[in-house]
């Protein structure tokens, strides 16, 4: 509120939250060109339920392979030490809203059927009362038709491309 004094302290909030998200937003082009590197030390890979799961993305591709995870599941990219193979990190609703809007620029089936990625880490959730296939179906239906399910122990969620797709 003390940055902007002439708004109420949630407004200013809402004001400080909509500009940075804009920034960012308008800033994307020349962000998502960046590449960032791993830190090796970092450990969170190996903690938790998912751990297997990325154990078997680091050790089944390559460090330049990207990973798809759908669709909230951010921490996806972290754990495997893989870059999102998607522009947005994760797909959400509004996304979907958003592209239905814009049918000039391709949307993320178009870009996941374009460069599909060697592996999907596949977990949709609800997502503010909308079920995942109410605007990831395309993703959803590329995702089950061009990948098989990676069977292996402890691996959960995770499929792979179908090899020649």
């Amino acid at each position: 509120a003390a940055l902007i004094p002439a708004l109420e302290p949630g407004r200013a909030f809402a004001s400080v939250v909509a500009a940075a998200a804009l920034a960012g937003f308008l800033s994307w082009p020349a962000a998502s060109q960046l590449r960032f590197r791993f830190d090796e030390r970092d450990e969170s890979a190996s903690i938790g339920r998912m751990a297997a799961t990325f154990e078997y993305v680091r050790m089944h591709s390559r460090p330049q392979d990207e990973l798809l995870s759908l669709n909230v599941r951010p921490i996806a990219y972290l754990a495997a030490r893989r870059h999102p193979a998607h522009a947005a990190v994760f797909y959400l609703p509004w996304q979907a809203a958003w592209e239905r809007a814009h049918p000039e620029r391709p949307d993320s089936c178009e870009q996941v059927r374009a460069d599909p990625p060697r592996f999907v880490y596949l977990r949709p959730v609800v997502v503010e009362r909308h079920p995942w296939l109410d605007y990831g179906a395309c993703l959803d239906e590329f995702v089950r038709r061009h990948y098989r399910r990676v069977e292996a122990s402890g691996v959960k969620d995770l499929w792979a491309l179908h090899p020649g797709a």
